[in-house]
């Protein structure tokens, strides 16, 4: 390989290597938890949650161990939880503070279990202590079957994402622990899943079906699943199966089935649904309009639109660096080319004189 080819090849790494370590320097901060929790008792740290057999006008104790494994005094804020189902379908059930997160919602207020739920917000820890603090569970006469779920969440005071450097990403999260809190009533209460119409919705990633699902049982329901078929005309247009989800007592959920053909335009369309719950089998069929306006809707939000101008700012700058980086390249391939060229040039001069 002669000289030039050498100094191209040096050049090119370099520039490379530049590039490379400009876009891939971006810091990432993982949060971590500077403590432990967990539920005091055999039974309930197996399980990592509290299942409490319960009754009307009952109050349980929920006793937690809580340890500062940091080297410093630490305060910790705890949260009291509702349980929803997860829209997105999921085994496990999601703990929000209220009644309602996105399309999921109690349906019943009576078996929000955060309110039941009593004790400090607050635990306060001095380095490497460990304490037992404990939350009641306070059941009212109204309730009398079926089952309550939600938990208790655990987080460090003060948490807070790290701030974003100026063209550069940042990675962050708040840690907690959040312990589950059941509690079941002899009598198990009667109800099952049902479904009631659809609606189509319009996003600019694409259309979809929400599909209405309520638990109208007072009972965890955990082997939800269905499967669908649009059709248009009495042709099928696309299908799709829904494998096993937990509903949560007294829930429902608008589950997204995403529009799956290749085409999305106004008219009459038919959506059959088999819903398979707690053993039980039920088909059901909606005659469903996508309107005109809708279709537009679509269209309008799916055109491709102009960069915004500051997004187009921090790109500029971060071409420019990689453009440093090309010009360094080819700054040191003239170097080289010149430095070469002038060695000839001495050695032709000394061949001459000589």
């Amino acid at each position: 390989m002669n000289v030039k080819r050498k100094s191209v090849l040096f050049s090119s790494i370099f520039s490379l290597i530049f590039t490379i370590l400009f876009f891939y320097s971006s810091p990432v901060h993982a949060a971590s938890m500077p403590f432990n929790v967990q539920p005091v008792g055999k039974h309930y740290q197996s399980l990592g949650y509290f299942k409490v057999n319960i009754k009307s006008k009952q109050t349980v104790d929920l006793p937690v161990q809580v340890s500062n494994s940091s080297g410093q005094s630490i305060t910790i804020d705890v949260n009291k939880l509702n349980g929803l189902t997860n829209p997105n379908g999921d085994t496990h059930l999601m703990y929000v503070p209220g009644e309602k997160k996105t399309t999921s919602k109690l349906t019943d207020p009576k078996r929000a279990i955060a309110q039941y739920l009593t004790g400090t917000s607050k635990i306060t820890l001095k380095a490497g202590q460990t304490k037992t603090v404990h939350y009641k569970l306070s059941i009212p006469g109204t309730l009398t079957d079926g089952t309550i779920v939600g938990g208790l969440a655990f987080e460090q005071e003060g948490q807070k994402l790290p701030k974003t450097n100026k063209g550069k990403l940042t990675i962050g999260n708040v840690v907690e622990r959040t312990i589950g809190v059941e509690g079941d009533f002899a009598k198990k209460g009667s109800g099952n899943v049902v479904s009631s119409k659809p609606s189509i919705m319009v996003t600019p990633s694409a259309p979809y079906f929400l599909i209405h699902l309520t638990n109208n049982s007072p009972q965890i329901i955990s082997d939800v699943q269905f499967n669908y078929k649009v059709q248009q005309a009495g042709k099928n247009l696309f299908l799709g199966e829904i494998s096993s989800f937990k509903m949560g007592p007294k829930n429902s959920i608008g589950y997204q089935i995403p529009w799956n053909y290749k085409k999305f335009t106004e008219g009459q369309y038919t959506l059959h649904l088999r819903l398979m719950a707690n053993g039980k089998i039920t088909n059901y069929s909606y005659n469903i309009t996508v309107p005109k306006q809708n279709v537009a809707n679509y269209q309008e939000e799916t055109q491709p639109v102009k960069p915004v101008a500051e997004t187009r700012d921090n790109n500029i700058i971060q071409w420019l660096f990689a453009l440093g980086g090309v010009l360094i390249g080819a700054v040191i391939v003239i170097l080289i080319f010149y430095m070469n060229k002038r060695k000839k040039t001495e050695k032709e001069k000394k061949s001459r004189n000589g």
